[in-house]
């Protein structure tokens, strides 16, 4: 009963893998149970998941494995202005950290993929031509913040290779809103899976792959045309009315040399810029036409070529031109880029390196105070020793004099003493102090005898 307890409260211990804000990740970008790579950045207030750039990509993985009969989870988003390219997914699949060209995630898996990939227009009609340009421009119920999901449910099991050309047709095609966070939640339920977006169910298929010790992902690109991808709430929730197996928690991490942050497109253009669509379309054709050229008279191709352009293209292709070319002569998107976008991706970076600075600089004050005084201590021991050196040395040259001195001289080496004492007695007044001191004991012998019987003589 005890291991069953344990048990249960592991598994709903999982809501702890809920990212919420503000965040305070760790250097290596784990938030809680997820981690986060390629080019997301992790930000105090969002995780900005993918940004406006061409060929890009990153993830978003956690290292929970989740075994429930039911459970769902839910994702807030915010789509922001790019130019209608890219896409995104979620992964429900067996292989922790897989990657590919499939928004990012990987062609072959095992499980389910929940692919939303971001159009300008209905897959039908995805370019607007030069009238309904103009259109546009006087009819005010044109929605220029409205763009398109074409989303795609995928299951497999291992043996199906998807590519984004190949497709099948998708299972909804809805509208949204850039300036609306989208609110997206997948449930996994003995009915199936079933797909909210803003509340709305869009699409309810049968399951039909197994996702038992699966592993959750999310997974954004970007291709030739670009979108923004802001990643705000993610919550799970799980039904504690069906019997749950065990929520294992593993710490199996992705190894970031496999998962490369740039998307390698499988062809390569000539016009980056998105503003050439249908002019890349046109070189295609062209290029079409010239391959038929190598096995073909010049006279069958052209007699061949399809005879379906209009005016309108023409003047399409001409705004397309105009539209590239104001860009290089006023650099005006690259500065609303650098303003309205990169700025983002320099605030972390800020922080970190004021931390950096603050902390270098409090390591200096340190150490330049342990420096100065270790440099007076110096000074100090410096000072003392110099002094005992001079002092020694004074004394050790007086000393040296006084040898020298006595070294040179010798002790009477030269007789100096004796000649002194020679001198001495052979001067006169020597021998006249010599006959004065006789005669002074001759007269203190005679004091003392006559005082000596004049005291006697009194006595009798």
């Amino acid at each position: 009963m005890l291991l069953l307890l344990f048990l249960t409260s592991t598994v709903f211990s999982g809501t702890n893998a809920d990212i919420s804000f503000p965040l305070d990740p760790n250097d290596d970008e784990n938030v809680k149970y997820w981690e986060f790579g390629g080019k997301a950045l992790v930000l105090d207030k969002y995780v900005d998941l993918l940004p406006p750039l061409q060929f890009v990509k990153s993830y978003a993985w956690t290292n929970i494995e989740i075994s429930l009969q039911k459970w769902s989870v839910f994702y807030e988003m915010n789509i922001m202005r790019g130019n209608y390219g890219g896409g995104f997914a979620f992964w429900f699949i067996n292989k922790y950290g897989a990657n590919g060209d499939l928004h990012g995630g990987p062609s072959n898996f095992n499980g389910v993929g929940v692919l939303f990939s971001i159009k300008e227009k209905n897959s039908t009609n995805q370019n607007l031509n030069h009238k309904q340009n103009n259109e546009k421009n006087v009819n005010n119920n044109y929605d220029d913040r409205t763009g398109f999901f074409e989303i795609h449910i995928l299951q497999s099991s291992g043996k199906d290779n998807f590519k984004l050309t190949t497709l099948p047709n998708p299972d909804k095609t809805v509208s949204f809103n850039f300036s609306r966070f989208q609110r997206i939640l997948i449930d996994f339920s003995p009915l199936g899976i079933q797909l909210y977006l803003n509340d709305e169910l869009l699409v309810q298929k049968k399951l039909e792959a197994n996702i038992a010790n699966c592993y959750i992902g999310a997974t954004a690109s970007n291709y030739q045309r670009v979108s923004h991808l802001v990643l705000s709430k993610v919550k799970f929730n799980i039904d504690e009315t069906y019997p749950a197996e065990i929520f294992r928690k593993h710490n199996k991490k992705i190894n970031k040399k496999e998962y490369s942050s740039k998307f390698k497109p499988t062809y390569s253009l000539r016009l980056r810029n998105p503003s050439f669509n249908l002019t890349s379309q046109e070189l295609v054709k062209r290029e079409a036409i010239f391959e038929q050229i190598n096995t073909k008279s010049i006279t069958e191709v052209i007699g061949n070529m399809p005879n379906n352009g209009t005016f309108d293209d023409l003047l399409d292709i001409a705004d397309e031109c105009n539209f590239a070319s104001n860009d290089m002569a006023s650099f005006s998107y690259v500065n609303r880029f650098i303003s309205d976008k990169l700025i983002n991706y320099s605030l972390k970076w800020q922080k970190r390196t004021l931390k950096i600075v603050d902390r270098i600089q409090t390591a200096r004050n340190v150490t330049g105070t342990a420096w100065k005084l270790l440099n007076d201590v110096m000074n100090t021991f410096n000072t003392t020793i110099t002094q005992t050196i001079d002092k020694s040395n004074i004394k050790i040259f007086d000393l040296k004099e006084i040898l020298s001195e006595m070294g040179e001289k010798g002790i009477d080496e030269d007789g100096q003493l004796q000649n002194i004492v020679e001198n001495v007695s052979e001067k006169k007044y020597w021998k006249l102090i010599q006959y004065c001191m006789i005669i002074e004991t001759i007269l203190v012998i005679v004091f003392f005898i006559a005082h000596y019987f004049d005291v006697f003589s009194h006595d009798y």
